[in-house]
């Protein structure tokens, strides 16, 4: 049964990150290159923006880094 939870679980932490790098992917070819990517907002005012390499990829690169 441990077995089958383990094999489970790392089915579904595959399908999360191939989720998270797909939309970053498809997001990466729809915004220009030298746009700053909103990431973080006070009510409805953007408080921080970066460069989209660092909006799109660091939260994909981070997950795979921590499951291996």
């Amino acid at each position: 049964m441990i077995h089958i939870r383990s094999i489970l679980g790392d089915a579904l932490w595959i399908m999360g990150l191939a989720l998270m790098c797909s939309l970053s992917w498809s997001s990466w070819e729809k915004i220009p290159p030298g746009t700053r990517v909103p990431v973080a907002w006070k009510g409805a005012v953007v408080a921080t923006r970066v460069d989209r390499l660092s909006a799109l990829w660091v939260v994909p690169i981070l997950a795979l880094a921590e499951g291996v």
